[in-house]
């Protein structure tokens, strides 16, 4: 085959093919990722992120724990207090460019 129907033989080594589904599998619902948008400038505890995500205590912490589990939020505590961040940038950024993309969609 020549030309855009080439099929491109994969460099990924299964590991990697594994890392990045894990990560989009992580990424792949809407309040994930409003959650990320939400911690760009700083950490939040469950609380804060339940409250500008209009979500439940119950809710917000599954996502939270969600995103943690699969290393793009670290957690630190604070007094009684969990405060997540975003640990994986990498992550963060991808969605920053899927937006872009989107974005441009829309004009």
């Amino acid at each position: 085959m020549d030309g855009a129907g080439d099929v491109r033989t994969s460099a990924l080594a299964n590991p990697v093919i594994e890392s990045i589904s894990e990560l989009m599998a992580a990424l792949a619902d809407p309040t994930r990722i409003a959650m990320l948008d939400a911690l760009h400038d700083g950490g939040a505890n469950v609380q804060q992120l339940a409250d500008e995500l209009d979500l439940p205590h119950r809710n917000a912490s599954h996502h939270a724990l969600v995103l943690h589990r699969a290393g793009i939020l670290g957690r630190r505590r604070e007094g009684r207090e969990v405060v997540y961040a975003v640990e994986d940038w990498a992550a963060w950024w991808l969605i920053g460019q899927a937006a872009d993309i989107y974005a441009e969609d829309d004009r």
